[in-house]
């Protein structure tokens, strides 16, 4: 399975097309722990199909800390 170009995703994301199957995102939610802890596997997975949407971290101010009585509630 090959990468869908840029021009493709942005025509379905903007619904003025389609492109031959529909765009991955898939690897930030995508552990270990699916594949019975061994990264291998999951590595093997990932290679498998690609993810056509890079992962872009945007931090909002107040929903990347706990709140102080369970910091590691995040």
């Amino acid at each position: 399975m090959d990468f869908l170009s840029k021009e493709d995703i942005i025509k379905v994301v903007e619904g003025k097309g389609h492109a031959e199957r529909v765009p991955l995102m898939y690897d930030i939610w995508i552990y270990d722990n699916m594949f019975g802890e061994d990264p291998q596997k999951r590595q093997a997975w990932l290679q498998q199909y690609p993810c056509d949407v890079d992962h872009i971290f945007m931090q909002f101010p107040g929903i990347t800390e706990g709140p102080k009585e369970d910091p590691d509630f995040f």
